[in-house]
């Protein structure tokens, strides 16, 4: 991620080493660390000036984000999302069953994807942001052991047109 976020500026190698090294030590911090550098860095690549500030260089760079992609619904895949985010007015509604967010509980921020309102196939996706610390969501747990990995329910949460990633 680029130094100014708070990243090393290092490349794809150096990341795939840093997770391979650390994935060896201990597999459950190994994940936490990839899908924490993977919100970090859709928000790099794709975030305003102000959602790169507030959770990228925040608390000097200390908050810890991960990705909330997969449903139970679809059983768990990737890029494969049923739920769709809907507008209301200029914000969107963000209603979602997401399983097995890696940190689920623990995370700073959620970085959340769902089918853009009115998607007319699986690849119309969107990104959101989510604040990990409010009461607008609920976590419930699916347990592991090691490291916190959870399912995410939002119940529908307000994002307002500027938070979507």
């Amino acid at each position: 991620m680029n130094e100014s976020f708070g990243g090393l500026g290092l490349g794809h190698v150096d990341f795939a080493e840093a997770a391979y090294r650390i994935g060896q030590a201990d597999a459950s911090t190994g994940l936490v660390y990839v899908m924490h550098v993977g919100a970090a860095q859709t928000i790099s690549l794709f975030g305003n000036d102000d959602q790169k500030e507030r959770w990228l260089q925040a608390n000097n760079g200390a908050l810890l984000g991960t990705y909330s992609t997969s449903e139970r619904a679809t059983g768990g895949h990737w890029w494969y999302n049923l739920s769709e985010a809907s507008r209301d007015g200029h914000d969107y509604l963000l209603n979602a069953e997401k399983s097995f967010t890696t940190s689920s509980g623990q995370a700073d921020f959620y970085v959340v994807q769902t089918r853009s309102p009115g998607a007319k196939d699986q690849n119309d996706i969107v990104f959101f942001i989510v604040d990990g610390k409010s009461e607008e969501h609920r976590i419930q747990a699916l347990g592991c052991a090691r490291c916190p990995r959870q399912s995410l329910r939002s119940h529908p949460v307000q994002q307002c047109a500027g938070a979507a990633a």
